[in-house]
């Protein structure tokens, strides 16, 4: 068979088929793949991909792998990468990360989870991103992270966990995120905010909180982010918290507002 028509059949693949993403397919679809920086296959209907497919393209900067089909990938799928800096795994059907999956992409700056099936992290499974700048979890399955889950990302300062089942933030996990700025944590169960739980978020400007049922804040929960400008509050039964004492909340902060 032709490459054209093996080509073209593909384009008719029925949705449910496997597609199988090895070296050869990989030529097909990005011809410059061994020379440029940047290979997309976003929305190729990608279920598997050979753990080979990508050895030796330590050249390759940005991977897009956005809406495809993966359940899974192989421990040693990025293991070459060496000098990629933005990976998008965004709107595929990953339910486990394995550990060591992303421990070879020591210059990796932003990574994109959304909208998969991740139900759980690993502790170590981000420990060598050291220069990960954004990381975006949001709209998986998490119900709990690991108070390691995010050490050593002292560089990060976007952290999406919108719309997921967290019903409890752990007092350390923030511990390591002293650049983070942006916090998302919307749509989740959270019922609480304890004392001590953001208080390493020292460079925080922005936090959205709501749609969460959230009915006990910590009056020091904000103290000592003197660059904190928005708090998102609303979709939460604060009903049943004095607004004056959720407005107080900011009050060693003019420039913070509070939403509720």
């Amino acid at each position: 068979m032709s490459l054209k028509i093996f080509l073209f059949a593909l384009v008719f693949l029925p949705t449910s088929h496997t597609i199988l993403l090895n070296r050869e397919l990989l030529s097909a679809w990005v011809p410059d793949f061994d020379t440029s920086p940047m290979i997309d296959l976003s929305s190729k209907r990608i279920s598997v991909i050979d753990k080979d497919t990508f050895r030796g393209l330590s050249h390759v900067k940005e991977l897009n792998l956005f809406d495809n089909q993966l359940t899974e990938l192989d421990a040693d799928l990025f293991v070459d990468l060496v000098d990629l800096e933005r990976l998008d795994l965004d709107n595929n059907l990953l339910s486990f990360i394995q550990p060591s999956t992303f421990s070879s992409l020591a210059k990796l700056r932003e990574l994109y989870l959304q909208y998969n099936q991740i139900e759980s992290i690993d502790s170590v499974t981000f420990h060598n991103l050291k220069q990960l700048e954004i990381l975006h979890l949001d709209f998986n399955q998490l119900d709990e992270l690991d108070n390691e889950s995010f050490d050593y990302l002292i560089h990060l300062w976007y952290l999406g966990l919108a719309h997921n089942n967290l019903h409890k933030l752990n007092g350390t996990l923030f511990t390591s995120l002293i650049s983070l700025n942006d916090l998302y944590l919307e749509g989740n169960k959270l019922t609480s905010l304890e004392e001590f739980t953001l208080t390493s978020l020292v460079n925080l400007k922005w936090i959205n909180l709501s749609a969460n049922k959230i009915i006990s804040i910590d009056r020091n929960i904000f103290t000592g982010m003197l660059g904190l400008e928005h708090v998102d509050l609303a979709g939460n039964p604060v009903s049943l918290i004095q607004p004056s004492y959720v407005y107080q909340l900011c009050s060693n902060n003019p420039y913070c507002k509070i939403f509720i």
